[in-house]
């Protein structure tokens, strides 16, 4: 079998400790070292990671909410836009319509004048005429004939006078 020489055994056994000592000493402190500083490194760039998706998100909500306020008032002025194109467009409406109305009124008026005025001419005409249809008749003692006669001439004189022909 297998038999454990003490001295050797002792000898490797402070060889080992002696080892193992060296190394927790020289290697397995810096290497420990060394793992803590890359852990807090990528513990720090994860928090930077972190902060700068949240403030990202922040940025795109505030975009978006800024947005939504832009479109909003662009509906609102195209609202207000549409509201002074009807407002305007019933005003210049009402105004051409008075004026249309001052003008037929302006018009009827004139018609009225013009009527009025010929109405004016045409009894004083018939009235000279009749007056002058009276002097002849008393001047003349004519037949019933000669009288018709006369009252076509005179009517004829007063149709030339207006423009109209005998009827």
């Amino acid at each position: 079998m297998i038999e454990i020489n003490p001295g050797i055994f002792i000898a490797q056994l402070i060889t080992f400790l002696a080892a193992l000592f060296i190394l927790w000493k020289f290697a397995w402190g810096p290497l420990l070292g060394m793992l803590k500083e890359r852990q807090d490194k990528i513990k720090k760039d994860l928090d930077v990671a972190e902060s700068a998706r949240q403030s990202i998100e922040k940025l795109q909500q505030e975009y978006s909410q800024k947005l939504s306020e832009i479109q909003q008032k662009a509906a609102e002025l195209v609202s207000q836009a549409k509201q002074d194109g009807e407002r305007m467009k019933g005003e210049i409406l009402k105004i051409a319509q008075s004026e249309a109305e001052e003008l037929r009124k302006k018009t009827q008026e004139q018609l009225d004048g013009e009527k009025k005025r010929i109405s004016a001419e045409l009894r004083s005409e018939l009235s000279a005429l009749s007056i002058s249809i009276a002097e002849k008749i008393i001047r003349q003692s004519i037949d019933k004939k000669m009288q018709d006669n006369l009252f076509k001439e005179a009517l004829d004189g007063l149709d030339a006078g207006t423009g109209k022909k005998p009827s």
